[in-house]
């Protein structure tokens, strides 16, 4: 992947505003793993802490369908990431459990500067 000017500006950019700015969101990673000897997969557990902006949806773009009420939209930078969300990924803060029920990746040139999830308890 090629990095222009932009991307070297954009985002490490976009990652020191996000933890100016951001909230304490934990990630809960898991980890598939195969034992070839036993035939068995077994699924591991991490958490992973990192800062995001969060807003609520505007009442407009509320369908009761693919956005709910409740639903939140966060904003993660993806420099420094150890992991990529995942649909399905539960993701806690305040004491609550969310899950991530949509992905949208932005890119900054060939890269990717950051994640807009869309979070539902």
């Amino acid at each position: 992947m090629n990095m222009t000017t932009l991307d070297d500006t954009f985002l490490p950019l976009t990652a020191n505003l996000i933890s100016s700015f951001g909230k304490s969101l934990t990630f809960v990673v898991a980890t598939d793993s195969y034992d070839p000897a036993t035939g068995s997969n077994t699924v591991s557990e991490s958490t992973s802490v990192v800062k995001g902006v969060l807003s609520a949806y505007s009442s407009r773009f509320i369908d009761g369908d693919l956005i709910q009420n409740g639903d939140l939209k966060a904003l993660i930078a993806a420099q420094g990431l150890t992991f990529t969300p995942t649909v399905g990924q539960r993701v806690e803060f305040n004491s609550q459990k969310w899950r991530i029920v949509a992905i949208a990746s932005l890119y900054s040139g060939d890269e990717i500067a950051g994640y807009r999830l869309q979070l539902r308890r």
